[in-house]
Order: C-alpha cells, then structure tokens, then sequence
C-alpha cells in the first residue's frame, strides 16, 4: 500500500530472471534455453497494477508452449515449442528465478528524476515438469510443478 503520493509520482514493477529449459531426448538431459540471471523481464502492463494506493503484479509459472488446461505441449510454432523436435524427446523441464521490486520516480513537467527502488526484493522460483505420453505429441505435468518463495541453482540437470 502506497500513501502520500502526487500526481507526478510514478511507479512500475520490475522484475529479472534466471530461465532455464531441459530436454531428455535418449536417457540424456540436454539444456536447450539458459537466460543468465539479470535477464531483465518485467511483466507487461496486464498482469499489474501500478495505480497507487495499491501496486501488484501477479504470474503464473510458464513455459509458452505448455497448456496447463490440456496437459499438452503444442510442437507446431515457433520459440520455445522448437525446442522440441526430436521424437525421442520424452521430458521437458522448464525452471526460473524471479526477483521483483517497485521502483518510483517523480516526473513532471520539463523534469524526471531517476528510477530507485522503493521496495523489499521479492525473491520466487518456478518448476514446470512435462513428461510424453505418447509419440503424437501429448504431454502431461509430473507432480515436481511448483511455485514458491527463493531461488534454486541453474546448470545442474533435473533429477530422474
């Protein structure tokens, strides 16, 4: 909650991320996306409200090409879904760190002064593991899906 503020007062929510993807394919974890940590990524304005007195952004764990609805993975299209175009491909684990923070300016007319963070560091992770059901492409979430508070270390493969 936010109080005291102008009409020249200005606030957004920024947030960086570490993004990894692995893929099994032949008893073998290959890691095909590595975005290093600081990646900057802040949500768009749709998932945010930096309209004072109350300044939120909400996510979801994601890998694109994943519909949570279906528990299907659509191989047809670009980005992340070519990652997956070896038949023998059987799981697909899709790990990120997230640190988020609100930063604050005051800009008027004529004048701007820079972003500072007015915020603690928001530090979450989330894991998304998909395995194959079938050689048409259906996938299904394991029970490893998980969204939480902190960080997990990048560049070690997923566990079988």
């Amino acid at each position: 909650m936010v109080s005291g503020y102008s009409a020249f007062d200005e606030f957004r929510i920024v947030r960086t991320i570490e993004e990894e993807i692995w893929v099994k394919s032949r008893r073998k974890w290959v890691r095909k996306k590595f975005l290093p940590k600081g990646t900057l990524d802040s949500p768009p304005l749709l998932v945010e409200c930096t309209q004072p007195p109350r300044l939120f952004s909400f996510d979801a764990p994601g890998l694109a090409a994943y519909n949570g609805f279906t528990g299907e993975i659509n191989l047809a299209g670009e980005g992340e879904r070519s990652l997956l175009t070896d038949p023998t491909d059987t799981r697909v684990v899709h790990k990120l760190n997230a640190v988020e923070y609100i930063a604050h300016r005051i800009q008027g007319k004529g004048f701007e002064t820079p972003w500072e963070r007015i915020s603690k560091l928001v530090n979450w992770y989330s894991i998304i593991d998909v395995s194959r059901i079938n050689k048409e492409a259906k996938w299904h979430r394991s029970g490893r899906n998980m969204i939480k508070q902190g960080q997990f270390r990048t560049g070690v493969p997923p566990r079988d």
